[in-house]
């Protein structure tokens, strides 16, 4: 009989392991586009809510809203309308509906038991702030030209507008919430001071106090109005709604963030941009508990319904949750990066290497889609390009800061930054030999880099605007660099001399390409064409043309005879040089697809679209 429960026993977990992997796998690929094999990273948060009864989670990314089941923390859809990131999300009482808005207006209404989109309302403002009511009839919306919409929530109607009742233009607001009662308008304002407004009667009156000479960060109301916090970098105040008078003053807190009241109105919690999240009591302004474990800022914090977990998303690309009476970690959902910038595949076509918009870059294994490490950037100047060198040891980013950056690889470590151009950079390349790196900036020069001395080596003058894009010939002979001023221009490795001017393009040369075998090099210029030019006699080969989309960038497989391009539309596609004819295209990128990159074997393509999103496309069974 033991034997036989033992065997059962085994059986079942067998069983359930089974399931358990089967629902890792399908959460995994959850909403990959036909074709992708993995998406890197999740995307940067902007907002995170939890619904009523505290069973799911929304977070508001660079790529989408994921929505996540708030016992298992295993994402269970991600929602994508948006044409940028929703930076406002707001569930209903009843945790049915989903509302999500962006800065250029547009809102868009979700079921959350299906995950389908129900409805976008006519808007063309600005959102600033969302709730529902307490009882769920009202949508509040809080826009631009100090305008609040109360939209019905059975007919999607608006029901009442109220114009030009609110200052939120005049006073300059930092940070702006709307009450889920009598949707209260608080504005936390350039000058300090604090503006509280009752959109039905027009009234706005000014908190009796200002936070000094520091503009106000974060505003947020308790649940039945009657409290208003404010944060500035020094302080936190709560404010009576009724009196306009200051109950209670928080200080000695550093980087203060967001503020966010307990369902209860007991607790105020405070992200901060070090990493912690603060815990106070309300009534005494006394510190309640601190959570530690993000090793970037916390950006958003939300309460569970039933007080007993908070959650916070950091950029350290973590949302987690924490028991609120022990403060002790719960779960961490992890590999919420994004908003890239650009990228580039190892030489051995292993890794991917990202920076974000951030202060983070990313590196991953291309096999597991996992993070391997991540390092910061020297400061929070954009990226515009990023570049292996051909060992793989080194990488090298060309920043908006006028400067190139030299990083060790494995570590992290910053090892060099290279000072000279005039302007923004735009493009960075090693030499297949390592020893030299080219520039490009918009300061219309070509510029050449000793990677032993770390000195300049020479100054390529000809372009009339700025340079766009730089590239070596495989045999490091040739430098091409693309411009503004719609041509590209050949130059002698060695000695810095023009050898030849290719012009054809009518517009911006955005991207261009050298053949494997340095034969050919493939140019666009945000047009539907592809013109691939001859290179020795310099004449242009042929013009490929591409259907109606304007192309963004351009890349040769590692075979030669065929191409990937980066579509407006953000559609990849594949195109054979020879026949001129489409092979394959990949549909998912929201956004114009500007950077693309061949794993060394040829059988993965990496994408990254201007919204910041990575996808990695399985491209064997189309090229052969």
């Amino acid at each position: 009989m033991k034997q036989i429960n033992t065997v059962i026993f085994v059986i079942t977990f067998l069983i359930l392991a089974s399931i358990v992997s089967d629902a890792q796998v399908k959460t995994y690929k959850i909403a990959l586009p036909d074709g992708a094999t993995a998406r890197l990273g999740k995307g940067r948060i902007h907002d995170m809510q939890y619904t009523a009864d505290g069973t799911r989670i929304a977070a508001s990314t660079s790529m989408g809203i994921w929505i996540y089941d708030a016992t298992t923390f295993n994402p269970l859809y991600l929602l994508r309308k948006h044409t940028k990131h929703a930076d406002h999300l707001s569930f209903s009482p009843d945790g049915k509906i989903l509302a999500s808005a962006d800065i250029r207006g547009a809102i868009h209404i979700w079921d959350i038991d299906t995950g389908k989109h129900k409805k976008k309302l006519k808007n063309q403002l600005s959102v600033l702030s969302m709730t529902f009511n307490k009882n769920g009839d009202t949508l509040g919306v809080v826009t631009s030209y100090n305008t609040v919409l109360l939209w019905d929530t059975n007919t999607w109607d608006i029901k009442q507008e109220f114009r030009g009742v609110l200052k939120i233009m005049e006073q300059s607001a930092m940070s702006v919430a709307i009450s889920p009662d009598n949707f209260l308008v608080g504005t936390g304002n350039l000058d300090s001071s604090i503006t509280l407004s009752d959109p039905v009667i027009a009234v706005n009156r000014q908190m009796n106090k200002t936070h000094g000479d520091s503009y106000t960060r974060s505003v947020a109301f308790n649940q039945d109005e009657t409290l208003l916090a404010s944060a500035s970098s020094g302080d936190i105040r709560i404010w009576n709604t009724k009196t306009g008078e200051q109950k209670q003053r928080i200080r000695g807190i550093r980087g203060i963030g967001r503020l966010v009241f307990s369902p209860d109105g007991n607790l105020l919690a405070c992200a901060s941009l070090l990493g912690k999240i603060h815990l106070f009591h309300v009534d005494t302004g006394k510190k309640f508990r601190v959570f530690t474990g993000h090793s970037g800022g916390a950006l958003r914090i939300a309460f569970s319904s039933d007080m007993r977990t908070i959650s916070s998303a950091g950029l350290d690309g973590s949302i987690r949750i924490w028991n609120v009476l022990t403060g002790e970690q719960i779960h961490a959902i992890e590999e919420h990066f994004g908003n890239f910038s650009c990228f580039d595949v190892s030489p051995d076509g292993k890794t991917v290497v990202a920076p974000t918009h951030d202060l983070t870059v990313c590196k991953w294994n291309l096999t597991s889609a996992k993070v391997e490490k991540t390092f910061n950037k020297e400061g929070h100047f954009s990226v515009a390009e990023i570049a292996f060198d051909p060992t793989g040891n080194i990488i090298a980013t060309a920043s908006h800061g006028k400067f190139i950056s030299l990083w060790d690889s494995e570590t992290g470590k910053l090892l060099k930054i290279l000072h000279g151009h005039d302007d923004h950079l735009s493009s960075v390349m090693f030499s297949p030999d390592s020893r030299t790196i080219v520039s490009g900036s918009d300061d219309t020069t070509v510029r050449l880099w000793d990677t032993e001395t770390y000195k300049k080596k020479q100054v390529l003058i000809g372009h009339e605007e700025a340079v766009t894009c730089v590239a070596y010939s495989p045999d490091g002979t040739i430098i091409a660099s693309g411009s503004v001023d719609d041509t590209i221009r050949l130059w002698d490795a060695d000695t810095g001399e023009e050898k030849d001017v290719l012009a054809g393009h009518e517009s911006d040369v955005v991207d261009l390409a050298f053949s494997p075998t340095g034969d050919k090099i493939a140019s666009v210029a945000l047009s539907s064409e592809i013109f691939v030019w001859h290179v020795g006699s310099n004449e242009l080969d042929k013009v490929i043309h591409a259907g109606n989309s304007s192309i963004a960038s351009v890349v040769f497989h590692p075979n030669g005879r065929v191409v990937a391009i980066g579509c407006n539309k953000g559609d990849v596609e594949l195109i054979s040089v020879e026949s001129e004819q489409s092979l394959h295209k990949f549909s998912g990128h929201l956004k114009q697809v500007t950077d693309l990159g061949f794993a060394s074997d040829g059988n993965k393509l990496v994408s990254r679209s201007s919204d910041g999103v990575l996808y990695v496309w399985d491209v064997s069974g189309v090229v052969k």
